[in-house]
């Protein structure tokens, strides 16, 4: 199998024979690496962990390709110094609020001295933001407070810029099924939603609703239209489960000045339900990713517990697992599922009943919010939880109907 080395050696060489010439920095200890000639501010940080499991899965003919695949998204150019070049290049790209907040985790708890910088963006919703960035072709690299301070541009003027030059992209839709789908070419086209008067302008039955499943899907159709609703959340399970960039699981509606939260009807609301919580295991998978960084050499072996979503009758929950024999830090959730170690048992709880039961025992952390505990429950505090009688095999995992998913082996790591 490749070692860490031998995959770096190579991607340095392919980003040199690309024409890489800044100089290139590998920080083991994080395992990435940070390009740029500034030794306080890296142009490019290349995290390397997830790069690295895919390639080693690639049979060797393969991996070649995968390493040019890969050097072509690190070559990255330099921001110019000149704000006047910079302006017309300027452009909107909608995330998530969690983006931010693990973005800001990672730089709280980056074990190198030069941490990742705080993004330029502004909140446009309760649970999206807009972030700045610097088009280049098809990609686009967002901007940070850094960035604009060597500019001496406020943050505030470079969100109005981008979304001045936002507004005089033309908006182009398709009608497919019974939605509207954005063709924005340059991609990052969820960020074309904050024109909202213009969506309006769109034929959909009652009042627009937006779906904003992944940085590069816009869907719209209208709030009494049950088949536009229902294509909509089936859209939006597709692409949270395949998009690089998963944005957002709950529908928007405009009012005529302002998006606000769409309350789907009865009979497509279970429908978004799923989405949302699809969504919501989405954020947790990509917190431990981060989290993994921070607690990798805890020395009490601190655990990131995962969630997954389970059938539940004509319905779905999201469970999180939960194994004994170190602190956890526990994801919210609709249950628990509680794995001794020790004597294999798998017991499934409500996790209402958890913080009952040992809620001054969880502390409260991190953003998407996880509980940590320190140990396992006991025996009478499991039984104190309402235990809950579960076939000894959980049903299979699943995120979205679409699609076979593997059976489970128990409740071992993935």
């Amino acid at each position: 199998m490749p070692s860490h080395d031998v995959f770096v050696e190579e991607l340095i060489q392919a980003l040199r024979a690309g024409g890489e010439t800044r100089a290139i920095r590998y920080d083991a200890e994080v395992f990435c690496l940070l390009i740029g000639d500034n030794k306080e501010f890296a142009d490019v940080v290349v995290r390397l962990n997830d790069a690295f499991q895919k390639y080693e899965k690639l049979s060797p003919e393969v991996r070649a390709s995968e390493i040019h695949h890969l050097a072509t998204l690190c070559r990255q150019p330099r921001v110019p110094e000149n704000y006047q070049e910079v302006a017309p290049r300027l452009q909107l790209c909608v995330r998530h609020i969690s983006y931010l907040h693990l973005h800001e985790e990672l730089a709280a708890t980056w074990p190198s001295r030069i941490a990742p910088p705080s993004l330029v963006h502004s909140k446009i919703t309760d649970e999206l933001i807009l972030c700045v960035g610097l088009t280049d072709g098809e990609t686009l690299r967002l901007l940070t407070e850094a960035q604009a301070a060597r500019w001496k541009i406020s943050t505030g003027k470079l969100i109005r810029i981008a979304s001045r030059n936002q507004f005089k992209s033309a908006l182009v839709f398709k009608r497919t099924g019974s939605v509207w789908r954005s063709l924005n070419e340059k991609h990052y086209a969820a960020a074309d939603f904050v024109v909202g008067h213009l969506l309006a302008t769109l034929s959909v039955r009652g009042s627009p609703v937006v779906l904003l499943p992944s940085r590069d899907s816009l869907i719209v159709t209208g709030s009494e239209d049950m088949e536009g609703l229902t294509q909509m959340a089936a859209i939006g399970h597709v692409e949270i489960e395949e998009a690089q960039y998963p944005v957002s699981g709950r529908p928007l509606t405009w009012n005529g000045r302002l998006w606000t939260p769409f309350q789907p009807p009865d009979k497509v609301r279970a429908t978004f339900a799923h989405l949302e919580q699809a969504y919501e295991v989405d954020r947790y998978e990509e917190q431990s990713r981060v989290l993994g960084i921070r607690y990798s050499s805890a020395a009490d072996g601190t655990q990131i517990a995962e969630v997954r979503i389970y059938p539940d009758g004509s319905a779905f929950q999201k469970v999180a697992l939960w194994h004994s024999g170190s602190p956890v830090l526990l994801p919210v959730a609709d249950a628990v599922a509680l794995h001794d170690r020790k004597s294999g048992a798998v017991e499934v709880v409500l996790w209402k009943d958890v913080l009952r039961v040992l809620g001054e025992h969880l502390v409260p952390m991190h953003k998407p919010l996880r509980y940590r505990a320190e140990r396992f429950p006991t025996l009478a505090e499991i039984e104190a939880m309402k235990l809950q009688v579960v076939e000894r095999a959980l049903p299979r995992p699943v995120s979205r109907p679409q699609g076979p998913r593997p059976e489970p082996t128990g409740f071992t790591k993935r």
